[in-house]
């Protein structure tokens, strides 16, 4: 092939190249379409109620021992617990078996009888033997103490449970207090954390407007003790400015009253005094007559 024909199919291939970008530019502007906000593919899935699957804990309310145990038969606890005595001794100091004495078990420290040999799964528990240690004990051994050397599968039936404690409860000679009963609200199921979260909001926001009131009906109270003390300055005031002008007045009357009466006397004394000079000269008079008749007038 000679240079002329291959520069010719390299004009026609660049050409066709350039058709093609024109083509694909003119699309573009003849048909304007959106791309997606973010590239990729749309995948389906179910959607799922997070927080509330199959696995959440489900609440188990308390177990009301106060109850269980006042209702418990004691002749049958000591009649299923026959079969332990094999392992276990059931007198005051008696001596261990097979398993620790259980006489005053109650309430006694765990893996604290004296002589026997307990294994690190007993040891390692810690605490007392309370009814609710006990209860979860007889019911299965094995899982309350992992490792533990008891071979026993456990009571699972509760009734049977608790008349085993109550028996262990009697043997002592002062049993430890039955657990009182539970009150009505522990069995009642506590809230999700978002409605107790709207409860709380609820309550706030009530109690906020209980306290707005109360500060209302306080600022009320004391705009009407203030008017009242204001009041009662006010009558105060009038009073004493009217007994000042009583007093006045009566001062003023009592000193009108004294002058007059003294003036009074002035006068009364004055005219006696002016009659009992009268009435002497008088009596001067006379005598002075008498003795001119009796002895002449004298020269």
């Amino acid at each position: 092939m000679s240079d002329l024909g291959l520069n010719k199919i390299m004009a026609a291939a660049f050409s066709t190249g350039l058709a093609i970008l024109g083509l694909n530019a003119a699309s573009d502007a003849f048909f304007e379409h959106d791309g997606p906000e973010q590239p990729g593919y749309l995948v389906e899935v179910a959607a799922t109620d997070a927080g509330h699957g199959d696995d959440e804990p489900k609440w188990i309310p308390p177990t009301d021992y106060g109850v269980l145990l006042a209702e418990a038969d004691i002749a049958k606890g000591q009649k299923k617990v026959a079969a332990c005595a094999s392992c276990h001794n059931f007198e005051p100091n008696g001596p261990n078996g097979t398993g620790p004495g259980l006489y005053d078990v109650v309430m006694r420290d765990k893996a604290s009888h004296g002589g026997f040999g307990y294994s690190d799964a007993l040891i390692s528990l810690g605490g007392q033997w309370d009814y609710a240690s006990l209860d979860g004990f007889l019911k299965n051994p094995k899982k309350y103490a992992s490792g533990t050397a008891m071979n026993y599968a456990g009571l699972s039936k509760e009734t049977d449970r608790m008349n085993v404690i109550a028996y262990l409860h009697s043997l002592s000679a002062s049993p430890a207090p039955l657990p009182a009963p539970l009150p009505p609200e522990a069995f009642i199921e506590p809230t999700s954390g978002e409605e107790a979260h709207g409860d709380v909001v609820d309550a706030a926001h009530e109690t906020a407007e209980d306290a707005g009131h109360a500060v209302d009906a306080a600022h009320e109270e004391v705009e009407n003790v203030s008017a009242d003390a204001e009041a009662g300055v006010d009558a105060l005031t009038d009073a004493a400015e009217g007994a000042q002008s009583d007093v006045a007045d009566a001062v003023e009357e009592a000193t009108e009253t004294a002058s007059d009466t003294a003036s009074s006397i002035v006068d009364d004394v004055t005219e006696a005094v002016e009659s009992a000079t009268d009435e002497v000269e008088e009596a001067a008079e006379e005598v002075g007559e008498e003795v001119d008749t009796e002895h002449g007038p004298h020269n």
